[in-house]
């Protein structure tokens, strides 16, 4: 059996993800705007209406940049580094700013 190769560590630390509260977003999409990826925010679609809308984060696309957390108006926005992001469907969290870490 062949062994198995060693990791090798990155050569720089994992850049956090947003995390989009959910309870405190608006839906006012100015992160969308600011955004460099496509569709690495997204808007809801299950809103029941569009004063109840809100947008999250795909967690997978997210390059760590902050452009997002620099825009928001209503600061609902966090970096969360990546081995404290939760483990859910994108868009579930429904913690407060600041519950994360």
């Amino acid at each position: 059996m062949a062994e198995p190769v060693a990791q090798t560590p990155p050569a720089r630390k994992p850049k956090p993800l947003a995390l989009i509260y959910k309870d405190y977003c608006t839906g006012c999409e100015a992160c969308i705007q600011m955004c460099p990826i496509k569709d690495c925010i997204v808007k809801d679609s299950g809103a029941e209406s569009p004063d109840k809308s809100w947008v999250y984060v795909v967690p997978q696309k997210c390059i760590g940049c902050t452009l997002c957390v620099q825009i928001c108006p209503w600061d609902c926005i966090e970096m969360i580094p990546r081995e404290q992001y939760p483990q859910g469907a994108p868009g579930s969290y429904t913690g407060a700013p600041g519950s994360v870490i």
